[in-house]
């Protein structure tokens, strides 16, 4: 299980952003066991309903990737959604995950990070900033409690939930 619980890297002032704090769980119920395997019950890596983003006008919205029993996950309007795992990021185009290629490590064995970024699906499109501290790495070749090091820092691969396909996977940096 992952949690987040603190300030994004805002992609904007102070004024714009005066208090951009994300609070992240697996899930919105308290007493769901940890061995749930519900769709909604998903980290912040691929949210689903346990997450929640202080919006810059003083109210708190949620941040939602995944709907629980829905067949057709596609973008609801006025939402928080987080990229690159959303349906606009890998384009989700059904529950069970992204219907393209799998993002292979480098051919030197290395791994991509990518921000998670938190953007809005109004209509003004508005992105928020990144999850600092987290990233999405595939999980192709890859498996949970890896360390993975890029320059001088260190990332703890975990996987979100009980999933364990290759879009599945993020890291915690370490150091």
């Amino acid at each position: 299980m992952t949690m987040y619980a603190g300030k994004i890297l805002p992609y904007g002032t102070p004024n714009h952003f005066p208090y951009p704090v994300l609070i992240s769980g697996c899930d919105k119920v308290w007493n769901r066991r940890w061995s749930s395997t519900k769709m909604d019950t998903s980290c912040i890596f691929s949210p689903g309903k346990g997450s929640y983003f202080y919006y810059p006008d003083g109210t708190w919205k949620q941040v939602i990737n995944r709907y629980g029993g829905e067949t057709n996950p596609t973008t609801k309007i006025d939402q928080i959604m987080v990229a690159p795992t959303s349906s606009s990021g890998f384009i989700r185009t059904n529950i069970s995950g992204w219907d393209g290629n799998p993002i292979s490590p480098n051919p030197d064995g290395s791994y991509v990070l990518l921000p998670l970024i938190l953007y809005s699906t109004e209509l003004s499109k508005n992105v928020y900033g990144e999850v600092d501290g987290l990233h999405w790495i595939s999980g192709l070749a890859n498996a949970s409690e890896n360390v993975i090091t890029i320059g001088e820092k260190q990332y703890l691969v975990v996987q979100n939930v009980f999933r364990t396909t290759w879009d599945e996977y993020g890291v915690v940096e370490l150091s």
